[in-house]
């Protein structure tokens, strides 16, 4: 028929026609030919048509992996694919592989992936395809993966190797390393860490590892080897120290408002240790204080009266310190202040004036301020008792000078005093009330000194008092 691919020149009752495509119907006619001399070739005529559908065949393989190992040292290679998706169930899968260059491949069935090939030849170039195989026929070839074994190398030794006590426990040791040198990244390096010769940590990647269950205050010899598949490096040694145990305070007394003394217990492993203790003062503007002393018996001063105090104690060998001991709390016994009143301040008039002021800094109160030292004219009074800071003077003459001192008193006694000075204010004289008409009063007075003023509130009186009666000030009372 037109169109159809023909074949020719057959000679004989069948053959085969190949280069087909899968799962597709073909239709097949037949007709014989004769020669004749004179009319050449003569075709008979076409016999009836025959349908036939071809084969459905596995479709290609995709997703192949070619991966590279080294078990017990020996070069392998990891093959892995991914199966195709269709309703067509898959016998088999055919890998086949070379050595690149020589162009002899070889072929291995296998049931499902992955595959291994293992005992291969170091740093040698394979190319590898797959494809699978139905009961109907064989799929397309992958594309080809191409993929080199590895060589056979053995890792160098760790380099630059650091060991620090735990900074949170007297029974670990850190242990640190950088990897060797000129270490392909394609081959894992694990670690081996040996604790006087006793494998107590195994690495898969980490360059660093922490030791635990040690002995406080000890010497430990730690060794580090890295290894592969290949086989196992060259060791680097050191020695490690654990940090000490603490001391344990065993008593703390202060002998005054300012020493204190406090005696230690030593730890079961005390060979060769050093010990020191620190005071921290609750009150963050005081400094830290270090005791003196020696083996283990130690004193701090100065402190500071009255303040609370935490008191810790270490230990210390070839500059190692222990974690720090239990924490012991004591208040000094308080003492005589220290500091002066802060910030005075007076509220003078013609013949009284009013004190108020701040309390001395913390850090220099020493104790509970049970009251105040108030002194002036040669005389000496006292502030209420419960620490008031406000006190009035009384039966004062008017612009005179006074020089006051204010103290603030404990129990033990009376700290340093302030002094200051103010200047009471004038008093108007000569006072005169006129009455002028029935709803104005002209008011006199004596004129005050240079540069004072005067102010004239005035009230309704009532029964000649005027508590409780609005006070009024006139417009013009600084001038008349």
């Amino acid at each position: 028929p037109s169109g159809a691919s023909t074949m020719s020149g057959i000679t004989g009752t069948s053959t085969t026609l190949n280069g087909l495509t899968a799962n597709r119907m073909y239709y097949i006619w037949v007709a014989a030919f004769i020669t004749d001399q004179i009319n050449g070739q003569i075709r008979g005529f076409y016999s009836r048509r025959q349908g036939r559908r071809t084969y459905r065949v596995p479709d290609r393989v995709t997703g192949v992996v070619v991966g590279r190992g080294a078990p017990n040292g020996i070069p392998s290679l990891h093959i892995s694919w991914r199966t195709p998706t269709s309703d067509l169930t898959i016998s088999q899968f055919q890998v086949n592989y070379t050595v690149q260059g020589t162009g002899t491949w070889k072929v291995k069935s296998v049931q499902s992936g992955p595959l291994n090939f293992d005992n291969l030849p170091p740093v040698t170039k394979y190319k590898v395809k797959v494809r699978a195989v139905s009961a109907l026929g064989y799929g397309e070839w992958s594309a080809v993966s191409i993929q080199t074994t590895f060589s056979f190398h053995v890792p160098g030794s760790p380099s630059q190797l650091r060991i620090t006590s735990s900074a949170d426990s007297c029974n670990q040791l850190r242990v640190e390393w950088r990897p060797p040198p000129n270490q392909p990244d394609q081959l894992p390096v694990k670690y081996r860490v040996y604790r006087n010769e006793e494998l107590v940590y195994e690495s898969r990647s980490s360059a660093n590892a922490l030791i635990n269950n040690l002995i406080p205050n000890e010497v430990y010899r730690i060794r580090i080897t890295a290894f592969n598949d290949f086989g196992t490096g060259e060791s680097v040694t050191t020695e490690g120290y654990t940090r000490p145990q603490a001391p344990r305070i065993s008593e703390m007394a202060a002998t005054s408002s300012t020493r204190l003394a406090v005696s230690l217990i030593a730890p079961a492993r005390s060979a060769e240790l050093s010990y020191s203790c620190k005071a921290f003062p609750k009150l963050s503007s005081l400094p830290v204080k270090t005791f003196t002393g020696g083996g283990l018996h130690f004193v701090a001063t100065p402190l500071s009266p009255y303040v609370i105090y935490n008191v810790k104690c270490t230990s210390s060998r070839n500059n190692l310190v222990s974690c720090d001991s239990q924490t012991e709390a004591i208040r000094m016994p308080s003492d005589i202040p220290s500091g002066h009143p802060l910030n005075v301040r007076v509220k003078p008039a013609s013949t009284s004036a009013v004190l108020a002021w701040d309390p001395p800094d913390p850090q220099h109160q020493n104790g509970v301020i049970m009251q105040y030292s108030i002194a002036y004219l040669g005389e000496e009074v006292s502030a209420s008792g419960n620490g008031s800071r406000v006190f009035q003077m009384i039966d004062l003459i008017p612009l005179k000078q006074y020089s006051v001192l204010i103290a603030a008193v404990t129990s033990n006694g009376t700290g340093p005093a302030t002094v200051f000075n103010f200047t009471t204010m004038p008093k108007v004289t000569n006072i005169s009330l006129v009455k002028v008409t029935i709803s104005m009063i002209n008011i006199t007075w004596d004129a005050p000194p240079d540069g004072y003023t005067v102010d004239a509130p005035y009230a309704e009186a009532t029964d000649s008092s005027t508590e409780g009666v609005p006070v009024r000030r006139p417009a013009n009372a600084a001038t008349s």
